[in-house]
């Protein structure tokens, strides 16, 4: 089936889309690198951990402020244009300054994981005060219509960052040169924002323009910080109750197939606007363009399901095998997110439902995390992400059809939907069980 018949050309927006799989496909490859190049569990532990604690201390602010940047932009005029990326660097730049200053002064607390900051030495504050500001990037090539530019360079960066950490394995396997290696890229990325700033803003520092910004970014940090901030906690329960090789295990099978999540996103992208000027429309073309992607990706799912085991021991090790497991609990979650409900949700701006209900989320993932891994360990925590984002779900589903009487079966094909899903779930159980027999 043709890629295209499923999503149109966006321009900038599929860049962005590739952009953003080109990040998550450098990740993945790195992880099976370092692996693969003999390093430790421990040592792979660590640098995994280097990354979660530069996304956990940043990811809400700085995708709050990308995603406010983005919608805030065009109600500026041309003059407030001109100097608008400049200031947002220095708001960029200010934050990731001060989150390394609260840092070192929580590292220094008792039992603040003293450990954990211990092993990232120096490198990580250093990475985080550099990787604050580059977002810019993004933003600056999404709002002046660079795609092809903006896709060129996530070759380039990612490729770039591959080959820093494949040249330090093969020269050193010191924990602390993998953290170096990762900074003076990072140093590369946030050169570069400066060069952009020179070509896309003026340099005029203006407290107006900051205060006011400032303040239309909030409820947006705080819906990521809702929505998105069990990921990051789930890690942290991990690396607290369990051991440092647990860490990696968790951390290569948590995770949903890229594919799945840049699909999904770019779909709802098209359709957000369309749902804007007739909700009927959307959900016809919801239901139509979902049913190809359950018809492309849940026969994808169940082959998956049943060679993960062998996948992870290919592309890792045996070690690994186990993070297959919980890489199988994580694909259960497309039954829900194929559910395109929130198109709804972002057409109607009901952003205060969307955020009431990502904290109801996290604290059922929470609470279902701390419960269910005393019985089933790191299954648990996941089972917990899978139980939790489906009731996230219904809860939007019934509010959208008590609110605007958009029934489910507008825009989903129930019998097509339960057939796969039933399918799914068999599947899941049957697999554990062959691989467990």
């Amino acid at each position: 089936m043709s890629l295209r018949k499923i999503i149109p050309p966006l321009n900038d927006a599929y860049a962005y889309q590739a952009f953003q799989l080109l990040r998550i496909l450098a990740v993945l490859g790195i992880g099976i690198m370092l692996v693969k190049a003999g390093l430790s569990r421990e040592t792979v532990s660590s640098y995994e951990l280097f990354i979660f604690w530069g996304n956990i201390l940043s990811f809400f602010w700085v995708m709050g402020i990308k995603n406010a940047a983005i919608s805030y932009f065009p109600t500026l005029n041309s003059e407030q244009q001109k100097t608008f990326f400049f200031n947002l660097f220095l708001i960029l730049q200010s934050l990731g300054v001060l989150v390394i200053i609260l840092l070192g002064m929580f590292s220094r607390l008792k039992g603040f994981q003293t450990e954990t900051f211990n092993k990232l030495g120096f490198y990580l504050p250093v990475y985080l005060a550099l990787y604050a500001p580059t977002v810019l990037i993004e933003i600056m090539f999404i709002l002046n219509k660079k795609a092809k530019r903006m896709l060129q360079y996530g070759v380039f960066i990612h490729l770039l960052q591959f080959a820093a950490i494949f040249f330090t394995i093969s020269l050193s396997f010191e924990l602390k040169d993998l953290f170096m290696a990762l900074t003076l890229w990072m140093l590369f990325k946030w050169i570069y924002t400066v060069f952009l700033l020179h070509s896309y803003s003026q340099w005029k520092f203006s407290t107006n323009q900051i205060m006011t910004f400032g303040l239309f970014c909030i409820p947006l940090i705080l819906h990521m910080l809702l929505g998105n901030g069990m990921e990051y906690i789930d890690g942290l329960i991990v690396s607290r109750y369990f051991d440092t090789g647990q860490f990696a295990i968790y951390r290569f099978g948590a995770r949903e197939l890229p594919v799945f999540l840049v699909m999904i996103g770019a779909l709802s992208s098209v359709l957000i606007p369309i749902g804007v000027q007739d909700a009927q429309v959307a959900a016809e073309k919801i239901k139509i363009e979902s049913r190809k992607l359950m018809h492309l990706f849940f026969p994808a799912i169940l082959i998956l399901l049943f060679i993960s085991p062998e996948l992870y021991r290919f592309f890792y090790s045996t070690d690994y095998r186990s993070s297959a497991f919980i890489f199988n609990i994580y694909l259960l979650i497309f039954a829900s997110r194929i559910i395109m409900v929130e198109v709804f949700l972002y057409a109607k701006h009901q952003n205060k439902m969307l955020m009431w209900v990502s904290g109801i989320e996290l604290l059922i993932n929470l609470g279902l995390s701390l419960l269910l891994m005393n019985w089933f360990g790191l299954a648990g925590i996941a089972w917990a992400t899978v139980v939790a984002f489906a009731i996230s779900k219904l809860v939007f589903i019934l509010y959208i059809y008590k609110k605007y009487e958009i029934a489910i079966h507008k825009y989903l094909d129930i019998r097509i939907y339960l057939f796969y899903s039933i399918a799914l779930y068999l599947s899941h159980f049957m697999s554990l069980y062959l691989w467990n027999a």
